[in-house]
């Protein structure tokens, strides 16, 4: 598995249960070694902390190439050759990708990783 990185955002709303989050710092970049996939909510488990925590509490992906990792929503699956349209909630700013290199569906019914030349995007379909 793709050793990835995250920051901890401070939240703690959750659907279905997890782990407390007061084990975690806010701010602190933690590596994500797997995921548990749920109806409603996909949980991450972090290396050297007990317990599976909400991966909507965590931003600033980044991945061992070295590119920024976003969150965003779009209304349409993005195709190569084309540019993202999409809402970057994280930001708070509309998207507008250079021209998308890959696509990929992910572990999430309605998420695609889309890579263009600088940066990654998990997109959400909305």
């Amino acid at each position: 598995m793709l050793m990835m990185k995250a920051r901890y955002n401070g939240d703690t709303y959750h659907y279905k249960p997890c782990d407390d989050p007061k084990a975690l710092k806010k701010g602190k970049r933690y590596k994500v070694v797997g995921f548990v996939k749920g109806e409603y909510q996909t949980n991450l488990i972090l290396k050297g902390v007990k317990g599976e925590f909400n991966s909507l509490w965590f931003d600033n992906w980044e991945i061992p190439e070295g590119k920024p990792v976003y969150q965003c929503s779009t209304s349409r699956i993005p195709k190569v050759g084309e540019q993202l349209v999409a809402f970057d909630q994280t930001r708070g700013i509309d998207v507008l990708s250079s021209t998308v290199k890959n696509v990929k569906k992910q572990w999430l019914s309605r998420t695609w990783r889309v890579e263009t030349r600088n940066t990654i995007y998990m997109v959400r379909l909305a």
